[in-house]
């Protein structure tokens, strides 16, 4: 400083200001963050503006804000997004990549915090300037063996814990660096953690939504397949005006969910990506310059708001058993009320499936509709009923400990069981308690019945 009088912390905190930096300033920045910063790497990847903190014309502070990464468990677990919505929202993510404070440690107190919080006040409207689009979410990383962190704590960042110390060092490709960092983020708009994992997102967020799309994985021959199997079904469309059979149609909306597609748009999305061999071998319309056309949103809209939803389950079901190509050595089944689904005139209550899944691959096995958890105990038989059990465990949760539950899987079906005894059956407990009491055992299928 340049006045004889040191400022007071005070005076500071009132009169610091946060500005973009100008192009000429860039290699001043650079140079500042390469001999002071602890990473000593200027070099910033994606969308990425570079602020300087002032008070008196002094660089007090730098810091910078660029694209976020690629893959971190914890934010992405928060967020609870697909895949797919990563890849195509990401750029609503910023990370705060740098912040070097230039003064020395607690010389100001909440200096940090402050400038942080000036930063954030102007970086929504700055990258919109720049890139055209608003933000959503901010990150950062810090490292636990020099910093604590405590200007975002105090600025109100959501601590998601260690990170599992591996950085980038190509395109999708990690490599471990043996120091977790603890990662922050902090929600820069309302709602922001619903928008990053809606299904479709509002117009104004949506108009800036990116298109990546993965394609269709599937080989041809695997879809002619699919498309046999579907085309056996019923088809609920009038005969007239079918541009695209049955098969073909859920065939490509039964891959494109399998790959996270969310909705008809999202579908039609996924048609659209096609490759003309792959359209070929699913029939679509053929014109007559020879080239396959790609089914639209209102297609597959008519035709699923038409099908018969319970024969659609049981094939799709029988088509990942027959995918997975051997029996499962266990199998789990529950009753979950499906998200997003109200009551009709039909339904008086929410969408309640009963379901068995393999454990070891989380495959589907079979599922039925039900009213509610209480019928999940009659229903057991025709959930197992297209099943081969022998030799098979079946797990359940308390609900389904029930004698003409473990009668039907040994006798009926020639499988095991494993079920769970809690203290509502408490005359049961006791006697299994008693039975149990100082004895050791192996779970080999005998102890399962």
């Amino acid at each position: 400083m340049e006045s004889t009088k040191k400022p007071t912390g005070q005076d500071v905190l009132s009169k610091v200001t946060v500005r973009l930096i100008q192009e000429h300033e860039k290699p001043r920045w650079n140079e500042l963050i390469e001999q002071e910063h602890y990473l000593h790497n200027p070099r910033l990847v994606g969308e990425q503006l570079r602020y300087v903190a002032e008070f008196e014309g002094e660089w007090l502070a730098l810091l910078s804000w660029s694209g976020a990464a690629y893959h971190i468990a914890g934010r992405d677990q928060w967020i609870s997004w697909s895949d797919l919505q990563r890849r195509n929202r990401l750029h609503f993510v910023v990370s705060n990549s740098r912040f070097l404070l230039r003064t020395g440690r607690g010389e100001y107190p909440n200096l940090a915090s402050r400038i942080l919080r000036l930063s954030l006040e102007r970086l929504d409207a700055d990258w919109r300037e720049h890139y055209g689009h608003g933000l959503l979410l901010a990150e950062t990383f810090v490292d636990i063996e020099a910093f604590a962190g405590t200007c975002y704590k105090a600025s109100n960042w959501i601590d998601l814990g260690k990170t599992k110390g591996f950085e980038r060092t190509g395109t999708d490709y990690y490599e471990p660096h043996d120091r977790p960092k603890w990662l922050f983020i902090r929600p820069l708009q309302s709602k922001a953690k619903e928008l990053l994992s809606a299904p479709e997102l509002p117009e104004s967020w949506k108009a800036h939504e990116r298109s990546f799309h993965p394609g269709c994985t599937v080989k041809s021959p695997h879809l002619r397949s699919l498309f046999e199997r579907f085309n056996a079904m019923d088809d609920p469309r009038a005969v007239r005006g079918r541009r695209y059979p049955i098969g073909c149609l859920l065939t490509i909306a039964t891959c494109a969910v399998l790959a996270g597609a969310q909705g008809y748009e999202a579908i039609a999305d996924y048609a659209a990506h096609l490759t003309q061999p792959q359209r070929r071998a699913l029939r679509c319309w053929k014109r007559r310059s020879g080239t396959y056309d790609a089914p639209c949103a209102t297609t597959f809209w008519e035709l699923l708001n038409k099908i018969d939803s319970d024969e659609l389950d049981q094939v799709v079901c029988g088509t990942l058993r027959d995918l997975q190509g051997h029996l499962p050595a266990a199998i789990a089944v529950d009753g979950k009320t499906v998200r997003s689904t109200r009551p009709d005139e039909e339904h008086q209550s929410k969408l309640n499936l009963f379901a068995a899944l393999a454990h070891d691959k989380a495959v589907v096995q079979n599922q039925v509709g039900i009213d509610d958890k209480s019928n999940e105990i009659p229903a057991l038989p025709e959930l197992l009923k297209p099943l081969e059990l022998d030799g098979v465990v079946v797990t359940a949760d308390a609900l389904n400990t029930q004698r003409e539950s473990a009668r039907h899987i040994v006798q009926d079906k020639g499988g095991h069981y494993v079920f769970t005894v809690k203290d509502n059956q408490k005359k049961l407990r006791e006697r299994i308690e008693q039975r149990l009491s100082g004895r050791t055992f192996s779970l080999s299928p005998s102890h399962h019945r």
